[in-house]
Formats: structure tokens, sequence, C-alpha cells
């Protein structure tokens, strides 16, 4: 087994707004001249660095950041296509691209994130709105495209993830119960357990059991809001839905609680505008959550970050406005934060900016917005007795180093009630450290 190095910075601070454009978050870098406008982002470890997969207007552009405050641009696909949207997943050794739009003419991109090289399919369409990749089944979603624009297909990346196979082309027309010429067309979705959630733009919410794709069925849905239902991310680990009404302007922020699956409901809406009192109509549009922390690109109001340890209640601990531009004049069009990507190990936190390309940033407060243990922690009672973290089942788990080397763990009752905070301790484990 390799040595495992823990590098603390056992400091923990809280830094207000330095500026009206920020607080508790720092640029610390951008990086444009890649295409006349940007899309969205998407990020992912592999080899040991990490990297954002960021669109533009004519391309698809990876960037090594690695070094948050310094990205570098390794590889760049000029498709030919000049369109407004993309969108991006990854999954293994891949990353998993599609363009919307009149000109989009690419179908899926597949590129593979060794040596770059690129392959794509027309087989079944040649433009898509959004994609997911749900990795615990191994199955690409894929809708919005202009051959199904009422379904979603489903492709199996588990066996062959250069190769997708096509499993289903699930139109929900033709679902018992349903409508033979009902809209169903899907903006936006996530997928947790083969259950879909999906964004149906003005047809609002719905959620899908896609276990068996030659038996997929509705499980609930609401339409309550009467705003375009745009895009929408699960809390990790409580009922919990967040979900972003891009259309009209000035929609807040939507928490559904879907403890019972077949009646989603809201139960909280919140939205924290820069430029109240005066201006209130500011527009998300896409949320995130990573553990405690829900993260939303915001357009003009930026990259917005709360804290939601009270899942149906979010409270704003950050923001960085990445178009100040418009500033005080009020919110209209769509210019600032297009995307958002809060996964990196490192803590860098990506934006896309539709006129500045991309934004890395830093929060300057402690990563878990929480006083409560979570996957994220790593806190130490007693330096004699180890580290002590907890398991996405909720147990409380010390891992021990003795004299020799040798690492064992130990399951606790609680949580340590007297303890030393591990703050941005950027530990990382690759799986092929341990046997």
């Amino acid at each position: 087994m390799k040595n495992v190095l823990l590098c603390f910075l056992c400091i923990s601070f809280s830094v207000s707004a330095i500026a009206q454009d920020s607080l508790n978050m720092k640029r610390m870098a951008v990086l444009s001249g890649l295409g006349a406008e940007y899309n969205d982002v998407w990020g992912y470890r592999h080899g040991g660095e990490e990297f954002a997969v960021l669109g533009s207007n004519s391309a698809i552009n990876i960037i090594n950041v690695s070094d948050c405050g310094n990205p570098v641009l390794v590889e760049q696909w000029v498709d030919g296509s000049s369109v407004i949207w993309r969108d991006f997943k990854e999954y293994g050794d891949y990353i998993y691209a599609v363009c919307d739009g009149g000109a989009c003419q690419e179908g899926l991109q597949i590129i593979d994130k060794n040596d770059y090289s690129h392959t794509q399919t027309l087989a079944q369409f040649r433009s898509a709105h959004n994609i997911y990749v749900e990795k615990a089944s191994g199955r690409l979603y894929v809708y919005g495209t202009n051959t199904s624009n009422h379904g979603v297909f489903v492709y199996d990346i588990e066996t062959d993830p250069s190769n997708p196979t096509l499993l289903k082309n699930v139109k929900f027309r033709e679902l018992p119960g349903e409508s033979n010429n009902g809209n169903y067309y899907i903006h936006d979705g996530y997928v947790k357990n083969d259950t879909a959630y999906f964004n149906h733009g003005y047809q609002g919410f719905r959620m899908w059991d896609m276990r068996d794709l030659n038996n997929v069925y509705r499980i609930g849905d609401t339409d309550a809001n009467g705003g375009y239902n745009h895009s929408c991310w699960k809390h990790p680990s409580a009922p919990y839905l967040y979900v972003a009404e891009e259309v009209p302007i000035g929609r807040p922020m939507y928490v559904y609680d879907i403890s019972d699956p077949t009646d989603p409901f809201v139960t909280h809406t919140f939205k924290d505008p820069l430029e109240a009192p005066t201006h209130t109509n500011n527009r998300p549009h896409n949320p995130f959550v990573k553990l405690n922390r829900l993260y939303i690109s915001y357009y003009h109001d930026g990259y917005q970050v709360y804290d939601v340890s009270t899942p149906e209640d979010p409270q704003r601990v950050g923001y960085y406005d990445t178009y100040i531009e418009n500033n005080g004049n009020g919110y209209s069009g769509y210019q600032g934060a297009w995307g958002a990507y809060p996964f990196l190990p490192s803590g860098c936190l990506l934006a896309s900016d539709v006129t500045h390309g991309l934004n890395t940033l830093k929060m300057t407060i402690v990563p878990e917005a929480s006083n409560r243990v979570t996957g994220g922690d790593l806190v130490v009672d007693n330096v004699e007795k180890g580290i002590v973290f907890l398991t996405p089942n909720d147990e409380y788990v010390r891992i021990i180093v003795d004299n020799d080397g040798n690492i064992d763990s130990e399951t606790l009752s609680s949580a340590p009630t007297e303890r030393m905070e591990i703050v941005n301790s950027n530990l990382q484990f690759e799986s092929s450290d341990f046997g």
C-alpha cells in the first residue's frame, strides 16, 4: 500500500466582501479568446490533473486547471458549427458533447481524455440540447434532440465507453397513460438510481422511473410554478430538489420536497438579487449541489453559493459577479455566468461567462458550510487516534495509522464533540492506491 500524505491547513477564517462584486469568493484567473461568446462548462480529474471543458460558439475547449490561477488551453476542437448551446459530461476516459441550434450538425461527440482523439455519430440525431451521465448505471441520457423532441435517447456507456450503444429511444407520448399529442420536450434533467428528474419547460417538472426502459412510467409531477422549468439538481442526502426557472425574468429559485415522489411540491423559494432593492428581477440558470452547498450560475449575478445544511431553507454564503459591465442598470438579456462546475477535488470552481470565457474561482471560507461532519470534512479529535469522516451511509468512521504504518478503521457511535476542523486539506485518494 502506498503511503498517504496528509497536508493540513488547520486555520479557518471568514472573509467579508472585498468589493460589491464578491462575497467570500475570489477569482483566480480568466481565460478568454476562445470564441465570440461562451456557453456551458464541465470539469473532471484525470491522471492526477484537473481539467475544464468549455463551450464557445465555435469550439469545444479543453483546459488544464490543475493550477487554478493559471488555466492552460490543451486542446480545441473547432467543429464548424457556430452555435449558442453546447453541453458536456464525462465518464471514465471519455468526454461526451452535444450542441443545439439550427447550425448544429455534430450529433454525439466523443473525446478521448488521453490523446484528445475525437469521434462522432449522427446515427440518432444531429443536435441535442442537453445530456446527463448517471455513472452508477453507466447510462448516458440525451434529450431535446432534433429527431425525438418528445423523448429521450438512453445509451449504455459502461460496456464500451468509446462506442455508446443505444438502449432505447423512450417516446413519452407512446407510454401508457400519457397523451399521444402532449408536449414532453425535456430541456434539462438529473438522474439518480434510475429515477429521472426531468425539466419539461412550461409543462413543469416530472419524475420518471427508468429502471426498465421497456416499462418507463411517470412517478410524480408538478406544474405549480407557472414559469419555464429549466434545470434542477438533487440534494445528495435529503429529499429536496433545487429548481431554476430561467424565464420569465425575475423568477426565484425553488425548493421541491420530494419525500413523497408521487406528490412533489414547493416547500420554499428564495432569491438574493445583488442590485436589490432597486432591481430585483435577476435570472437563475443552472444549479448544482456538492455536500451541503448549492452552487448556481446566475447570469448577471454571477456565481452564487448557498449553505443547504438546512436543505429546505438555503442561505447565501458567497458569490462572485463575473460580469460587472451592466452593474447598476438592472437585469436584462443573458450576459454573465452561464455555467458552473463545483466538483473538482481541489476546490477550484469553474464558471463560464458568456462574454469573458472561463473564470476560475475559490471560496475564501471553509469548504463545508455546516457544523456537522460530512463526507467532505476531515476532523481530528485526538491526534493519537486519527481522523474521522462521515460515510455515505451516515456512519462516523475513524481512520487509524499505527506505528508500523498500517491503516485500520473503527466505527463511532457519533461525531466527536471536541474536534479541530481540517480546512482546505486538498486530500485526494486514487482508488488504485488501495488493494
